[in-house]
């Protein structure tokens, strides 16, 4: 079996997941379309498995690899690559995050439109043609554009799990009542309803330590908050940080903020938060989070920019050992079962391997069970 995975560049969160692939197939290869695309922190990785399709040199083996391969994963690509893979008939996986981040009523501009269609809905009534749905908010915006949402299963972005021996043990020795935020300081991510939670945490006279890890262009205004409302004593700004140093403040960490608004795409920072044992208080229009989270089971939901509710939710788990504990196993065990690279890819080849029949009932939850329609903005 070959598989192939075609996308703008390689980056570092989708190297497990391409391990994975080579361990589940005879032959794997990374067909890269913009080999010298850096975006943000995110930069282009060599590896051994990478042809690149904008160097005239391998043009001509990265299309003969997308031709001849069992299973095609198709994400950030050129229309035409799409369609040369789609016309073959043979089973094709495409894989995206939402296409109105800016609003639905976006779906009237002709041009977008177009766009979507040339990527996704010409093909909607094509044997073997799938979307891996990498935002909980795309198959209602397709089932706007007439795509069968019988073809649309969860997926994501899959960072590498890190399975401990006891993740009870892990999280005894996360520091008491510790709070976590980590990402880059952009307006869409509101850095600011961290520090606004922490100014209400304080004059209740709750215990806590809050930690911010980042950098960007809020992080002025973050600095002026916090001296505004005289947090220095609560709040620690860390800057930018590896991201293996993120991973050791999140198995410190108990409780950890997503604040993002629903420009946030997916959110891997959320898996890696969940497989750190930490009690996620996340915003409900984060493409991840109503896929990964189950409110008040593993984790807590709140609406976007209601920081009131933000407070509560904080407020309750700072006053709860006992569910901070059970918020941090339950995300543990759902990464580790349901949503993690290695699951991700033997379920794609399960998928390939099934009866069409078959398809939308293979998996009862998680990565490549049937998506479903949930309403956004």
């Amino acid at each position: 079996m070959k598989i192939v995975f075609v996308s703008n560049f390689l980056n570092h969160h989708q190297i497990p997941i391409c391990e994975e692939y080579i361990r589940l197939s005879d032959e794997f290869y990374f067909i890269a379309t913009e080999s010298s695309a850096n975006q943000g922190f995110q930069r282009n990785t060599e590896k051994e498995y990478v042809v690149h399709y904008d160097l005239d040199r391998e043009r001509e083996i990265a299309i003969k690899e997308i031709l001849d391969a069992d299973i095609a994963v198709m994400g950030a690509c050129p229309d035409e690559l799409i369609k040369l893979r789609a016309d073959t008939k043979k089973s094709t996986f495409l894989y995206s995050e939402r296409f109105f981040k800016k609003g639905l009523w976006r779906r009237f501009i002709p041009t977008t439109r177009k766009k979507i269609y040339d990527k996704v809905l010409k093909y909607k009534d094509y044997d073997n043609f799938y979307l891996l749905s990498a935002s909980a908010y795309l198959p209602y915006e397709l089932s706007l554009l007439g795509f069968p949402v019988s073809k649309i299963f969860k997926w994501g972005y899959f960072p590498r799990f890190v399975e401990y021996e006891n993740i009870e043990e892990v999280i005894s020795k996360k520091k008491k009542n510790s709070i976590l935020w980590a990402g880059r300081f952009l307006r869409l991510k509101h850095p600011e309803y961290a520090i606004l939670l922490a100014r209400k945490l304080k004059s209740s006279n709750i215990e806590f330590e809050l930690t911010m890890i980042g950098d960007g262009e809020c992080f002025d205004d973050i600095e002026k908050l916090i001296n505004k409302y005289n947090l220095q004593n609560s709040v620690r700004l860390m800057g930018g940080q590896d991201t293996q140093k993120v991973r050791r403040f999140m198995e410190n960490s108990e409780i950890f903020l997503f604040t993002s608004n629903k420009m946030e795409g997916w959110g891997a920072v959320l898996n890696e938060a969940m497989n750190s044992g930490c009690a996620v208080v996340a915003s409900n229009m984060i493409g991840a989070v109503p896929f990964l989270i189950d409110d008040n089971v593993n984790g807590a939901v709140f609406e976007s920019g209601n920081v009131d509710e933000l407070y509560l939710k904080v407020k309750k788990l700072l006053e709860d050992d006992g569910l901070r504990k059970t918020y941090g196993i339950n995300a543990y065990e759902n990464i580790k079962n349901n949503w993690n690279h290695k699951v991700a890819a033997e379920r794609l080849v399960k998928l390939y391997n099934s009866d069409i029949s078959c398809l939308s009932t293979l998996f009862d939850e998680g990565v490549c069970s049937l998506a479903g329609v949930i309403k956004g903005k």
